[in-house]
């Protein structure tokens, strides 16, 4: 088995599903990476950047430009915390929840547009391949924050 196709099939998969999105969600002023931010920002009113950040598994730098993005289009207001403010709570406005259901639908449509020709079996495996190839690689990546935090990474040389 070629191991580089794997990675390739991934990526041009992963591009693929964020031109599709963009283009989708291009009306809404919003791209794929924003959509998704939004999204738990609407499921979990409140929420704060930190928050979003971990349970994405994204940098707070790419979130905080998000949403600054989307406070800027109107979609999500920040709030200060009345106990504590330097945090910030982040709600959804009546704009973002006014197109819940079109951005659903694109997630749906797109999601449909993968599977097209996967029959529900092989949909099933297909979901819990990924899910396998994800958590392998978030125990890899764990495993190299915590070589690079106690400095024993093997591929570099300390001096």
């Amino acid at each position: 088995m070629n191991q580089t196709l794997i990675v390739n099939l991934i990526r041009n998969l992963g591009q693929r599903v964020q031109e599709l999105l963009g283009h989708e969600l291009e009306f809404l002023g919003l791209g794929p990476g924003q959509l998704a931010i939004l999204t738990q920002i609407i499921a979990s009113p409140g929420i704060s950047q930190g928050r979003i950040s971990r349970q994405l598994k994204l940098d707070k730098s790419t979130v905080s430009r998000a949403v600054r993005i989307l406070i800027y289009a109107g979609y999500v207001e920040k709030r200060s915390c009345i106990n504590d403010q330097k945090s910030h709570s982040l709600r959804a406005t009546k704009l973002s929840l006014a197109f819940t259901e079109q951005m659903n639908s694109i997630v749906e449509e797109t999601e449909s547009v993968i599977i097209d020709s996967l029959n529900n079996e092989e949909v099933d495996q297909f979901q819990k391949y990924l899910k396998k190839a994800s958590d392998n690689l978030e125990r890899h990546l764990n495993h190299r924050r915590a070589l690079l935090a106690t400095e024993a990474h093997p591929l570099i040389e300390r001096t």
